[in-house]
């Protein structure tokens, strides 16, 4: 049973992930100068974007591993 929190908790963390970072890159953008030389955004989804799935990846599995709900 333990696995299967831990695989739900990484695919929710993952689909938090992407979206908080998605959300943080766009709030970046819109805070930064605008460039014109077409590369506007860019930078900001390439740092936030993985940064995100990364933690959430991460929160996700923690509460998968350390949930009480895994120890039935």
């Amino acid at each position: 049973m333990r696995i299967i929190w831990v695989v739900v908790g990484a695919l929710i963390g993952l689909i938090v992930g992407a979206a908080v970072g998605f959300g943080v890159a766009l709030a970046a953008m819109s805070a930064g100068p605008q460039r014109s030389d077409g590369t506007y955004g860019m930078r900001e989804m390439l740092v936030c974007l993985p940064a995100g799935i990364l933690f959430g990846l991460a929160a996700g599995l923690w509460w998968g591993l350390t949930t009480t709900l895994a120890a039935g």
